[in-house]
């Protein structure tokens, strides 16, 4: 039977109970300043961010809840520079980057976040190894090539890290929905982010599988010193972040 997050297990303690805290100084890493975002599709208008303020701290692990259409995805959207907000400021390690070009912008995703998404977005004709080295390959292929041997040692560290090892030929479609899961965390950690930002990480798994996705997101947090900011729809999982956002209507009703 699995423990439940955030219980010891064996090896030297390293977390509090019930806390999934990493063991970093407390600074501001990632800001939202007065975040506003409408959606619009001709003449019908939807307000999902009415002036939204959050302060994530380096080292600690942020979730964000609230019913559906509360506005938790679009915030994670606009401050992983997926989307842009329509007013507001998105500061990144003390630089504002929702106003920085594109192609910067990529850059910052590629090299400074990690992303993991609900569906895992793993391409069904390449390997689960080639799936995780997509970020290198996006990054620049050139360097990647004539550094494929060493970026090819280090994604199989990590598939190993995760569990994963021997699937590391198998396709998407070989795997199962914890499995793939976990190949998503190792593809987001192949360029030692500063950041994963994860949206719904747990939601098409069951709840076995899901505390082990969080323990291994967890563990690697520790190891890589990787601050985390996830939405959830799992209050049992929230509930141990170091900060808990509840959003409702647009707004951060509460931050614990």
């Amino acid at each position: 039977m699995t423990p439940p997050i955030g219980r010891p297990t064996t090896g030297p303690p390293v977390l509090n109970p019930g806390r999934l805290r990493c063991d970093l100084a407390r600074r501001t890493i990632l800001e939202g300043r007065s975040l506003v975002k409408t959606y619009r599709k001709r003449n019908l208008e939807t307000p999902v961010l009415k002036g939204v303020d959050l302060n994530i701290r380096e080292g600690e692990i942020t979730a964000i809840v609230g019913k559906s259409g509360s506005g938790k995805s679009t915030l994670l959207h606009l401050l992983a520079t997926l989307d842009r907000p329509d007013a507001g400021e998105v500061w990144y390690d003390h630089q504002r980057i929702d106003t920085l070009s594109a192609g910067r912008r990529e850059k910052i995703r590629n090299r400074q976040f990690g992303l993991i998404f609900q569906f895992y977005h793993l391409l069904p004709e390449l390997t689960l190894l080639e799936n995780v080295l997509i970020p290198h390959m996006i990054g620049g292929f050139w360097s990647y090539w004539t550094k494929r041997s060493q970026w090819t040692q280090k994604a199989v560290e990590l598939l190993d890290a995760v569990g994963l090892k021997h699937r590391l030929r198998h396709k998407p479609n070989q795997l199962s929905g914890g499995e793939m899961q976990r190949a998503a965390i190792a593809r987001a950690l192949i360029n030692d982010p500063k950041m994963l930002l994860a949206d719904e990480p747990t939601g098409n798994l069951d709840e076995e599988n899901g505390q082990d996705v969080m323990r291994m997101m967890m563990d690697l947090c520790r190891q890589h010193d990787v601050t985390i900011l996830m939405v959830t729809h799992d209050m049992q999982i929230a509930n141990q972040a170091d900060q808990l956002i509840t959003m409702v209507d647009g707004r951060i009703e509460s931050a614990l």
